[in-house]
């Protein structure tokens, strides 16, 4: 039997980690590994040490799927992130929203 068609052991996605040098997000969707920037303007395949660079446009038309599924692994680990900078951080929440509010930061939410 083909290794493509059996599912992974450790499930469909799996987060791989982040690079701070290249700024690159390493993720596991299926038996592929992907290396993508925070926006996905630039996207890897990786096998081993070796990648190899991917047309973003045509991989969005051909494998939108995955694409978005990239795409949400990487905002939420951004979001992780943030999140626990924020909490190690001194400013307590209401200052930070606050002065945001003051300065004109913040949306017309």
């Amino acid at each position: 039997m083909n290794a493509q068609f059996k599912p992974h052991p450790e499930g469909f996605k799996a987060y791989m980690g982040h690079d701070r040098l290249t700024g690159l997000y390493s993720v596991r969707i299926g038996w592929t590994v992907y290396a993508a920037n925070a926006n996905c303007s630039v996207l890897y395949t990786v096998k081993g040490e070796v990648k190899t660079p991917l047309n973003v446009e045509e991989f969005k038309a051909k494998r939108h799927k995955v694409y978005a599924t990239l795409m949400s692994v990487i905002n939420f680990q951004r979001k992780k992130a943030l999140a626990i900078a924020l909490q190690l951080n001194n400013i307590p929440s209401y200052d930070r929203k606050a002065y945001k509010n003051k300065r004109g930061f913040t949306s017309s939410r």
